[in-house]
């Protein structure tokens, strides 16, 4: 994003009773990339005087303030355009506003309020040392405005970012603080990687995350907890950057720590959020579901009934197995809310979709890959096709229960099942539908929130956003199903539909009477993103013999590669996590 840049302006206080906003002396044509008009109004606090109003008054901010909307606070007055909003209204326009609380630079935005609803115009920067805030991106002047800034309010949202990505513009709306994937400990006890790149007039936050999920990271973890000089150290360097980066926080994400130093790991924990918040810093862990065995609940390394008393916020990490997830999740979530104020335990969901095998192994896959898999297309005879010939076409993976393609299924997520080479495997893919039955167990648990585990613009994930929305603004999910019809694939040849395929994952296509290249594809849905694979076939001059017959051959198609993501970690004594790292 741009920002419009503008000389400085001359204000000129009027006389007016009360205090008020005022356009500050002329108002200079910025021209942006030789096509927009934009005025700067630089809007000042005028000092209370005797008398009429002045004409060049633009806002009044005097008057009562509507209740901000739900998570923010107002870090300005709320100011209401006066006479001269008719002279400028329609333009566009960038605004500095006096900053009456100055107490965060960060997640700040311009919002306009109209019949009772709070619209946001645009992201907002801090200017003038902090005294002042300034739209990030021109807009037409609105009736009344305030700069606000995100607090969070009852239910917190944390975008968990990949390294050298950004949140997407959806995220952007929603979060009250972006986590980047920014570091790892060293075994000394310093930090490698960062600082962390924020956009311009960011609505959000930042926590940056230090990560020790694996291998190297994780045995420095180990190293650090194992001597207390080390662990002084580490503490030490975390605030400092900390500081240095002006973080709202700090989140560690240690998931592979050793059990026999849980007692250390909980009192680093204490030592370290004591400093963080001597300098005004959160501290947001990330912890594996404890598991439930034989003896009871088991939660490795990590005595989260101390550790809430500490920490700011724990994040409950995901769970990607479906196959369990709708009993292992609410029944760790019941026990953890018996140790700690649920208002400080965040649901860890995620857009991306979970691959399961017959071994028990997890993989996550992007939405966009999990459709390939399902649209991967199958011609019976490939090399017997000619002109007139019936052919035998299927995307195998979804050739079940009648051919009618994925289906919702009682784990509340839209799924398939297909053969591989090692077996059985069933894909789950999450989606809007899917994330809102998992936002049911934040309602029934009172949770403080929930932390996203992938918040970038990737477009190959789903969209959540919507669901999450949702719930931050009315306070429960919403509990849909996609409709059947969405889930049946379609069927294209050359580009054209195929008017009598029947939306069934097999059919039979009559070969045309031109020989030559054609073009064979399905399209498959998971009730909100649509994936279409494609494979050539050739089609020779002939005769059509007899009913085509014989093996089935797979057809190459495009496929799309994985994105790493953070699987779940298993809380266990040994050195060998079974997380991907990320």
């Amino acid at each position: 994003m741009t920002r419009r840049a503008a000389g400085p302006l001359t204000s000129r206080a009027g006389d007016r009773g009360g205090a008020g906003f005022h356009l500050g002396g002329n108002l200079p044509i910025v021209i942006a990339a030789a096509v927009a008009l934009v005025l700067l109004i630089l809007v000042v606090l005028a000092i209370s005087r005797c008398g009429g109003s002045s004409a060049h008054a633009v806002a009044d901010c005097s008057g009562k303030a509507p209740p901000p909307p739900q998570g923010y606070s107002y870090a300005s007055g709320y100011c209401v355009m006066g006479s001269s909003y008719n002279q400028y209204s329609g333009q566009n326009v960038s605004l500095q506003v006096k900053l009456t609380d100055r107490s965060a630079t960060r997640g700040l935005s311009l919002y306009s309020y109209d019949g009772g609803k709070w619209t946001r115009l645009s992201p907002a920067e801090v200017i003038s040392g902090g005294t002042q805030a300034q739209n990030t991106t021109a807009i037409r002047l609105p009736k009344s405005f305030a700069v606000l800034r995100r607090s969070g309010g009852d239910f917190q949202v944390l975008g968990e970012l990949p390294q050298n990505t950004f949140a997407s513009s959806d995220a952007a709306q929603i979060i009250s603080e972006a986590v980047p994937f920014t570091y790892t400990p060293a075994a000394d006890g310093s930090l490698n990687g960062g600082p962390v790149n924020v956009p311009q007039g960011a609505p959000y936050g930042v926590i940056a995350a230090i990560t020790a999920q694996s291998g190297t990271a994780a045995q420095n973890v180990n190293g650090i907890l194992a001597g207390a000089n080390l662990r002084s150290s580490h503490i030490d360097r975390i605030v400092a950057e900390a500081n240095r980066g002006n973080y709202d926080g700090v989140e560690l994400d240690y998931s592979g720590v050793d059990t026999p130093l849980k007692d250390n790991f909980t009192q680093f924990v204490q030592a370290l959020a004591e400093k963080l918040h001597a300098a005004n810093h959160k501290l947001v862990l990330r912890l594996p579901l404890p598991r439930k065995d034989a003896s009871g609940w088991n939660s490795g390394a990590y005595d989260w009934a101390a550790l809430g008393k500490s920490a700011d916020l724990l994040i409950m990490a995901v769970e990607r197995d479906q196959s369990i997830y709708r009993t292992r999740v609410p029944d760790a979530v019941k026990y953890l809310t018996g140790l700690v104020d649920s208002h400080r335990l965040l649901l860890e969901i995620t857009p991306l979709s979970e691959e399961r095998a017959d071994t028990g192994s997890v993989r996550a896959l992007t939405t966009a890959e999990a459709l390939s898999i399902a649209g991967q297309i199958t011609v019976r005879n490939p090399d017997q096709i000619v002109t007139g010939s019936q052919v035998n076409v299927s995307a195998e993976n979804i050739n079940r229960e009648g051919g009618s393609g994925p289906v919702w299924t009682p784990q509340g997520a839209v799924s398939f099942s297909y053969k591989a080479q090692d077996g059985q495997r069933t894909v789950w893919i999450e989606n809007i539908y899917s994330v809102g039955f998992k936002l049911e167990i934040v309602e029934v648990y009172h949770l403080g929130g929930v932390a996203v585990d992938d918040a970038s613009a990737n477009p190959a994930v789903a969209n959540i956003w919507p669901a999450i929305q949702q719930y931050q603004s009315a306070g429960a999910p919403l509990l849909e199903q996609p409709n059947p019809q969405t889930l049946r694939p379609s069927w294209l040849v050359d580009g054209k539909p195929l008017a009598d395929a029947g939306n069934r994952a097999a059919i039979t296509w009559t070969a045309p009477d031109t020989p030559g290249p054609h073009t064979l594809s399905v399209i498959v849905s998971d009730g909100t993103m649509r994936v279409m694979d494609s494979t050539a076939v050739d089609v020779r001059a002939g005769t059509p013999g007899a009913a085509p017959g014989g093996s089935a051959t797979p057809a190459p198609s495009g496929r799309f590669t994985p994105v790493p993501a953070r699987s779940t970690p298993t809380p266990t004594p040994t050195r060998t996590p079974t997380r991907t790292s990320r």
